[in-house]
């Protein structure tokens, strides 16, 4: 059962990834949800996909 709550948080992060469509908009929400400003930066402008960038590294 853990797994699969984490598989389900995992896939919900997606789809929030996916619905801040631009770079500008992921940072600023990233900044609001308490993510370093450096961090956010490199996580919204990289090239990798949805399900990369919600792992939690």
């Amino acid at each position: 059962m853990e797994a699969l709550d984490g598989w389900i948080r995992r896939r919900l992060r997606c789809v929030s990834w996916r619905q801040w469509k631009r770079p500008r908009a992921r940072r600023r929400k990233l900044l609001a949800l308490g993510l370093d400003a450096q961090r956010a930066r490199k996580s919204a402008g990289n090239g990798r996909g949805p399900w990369w960038n919600v792992t939690g590294r």
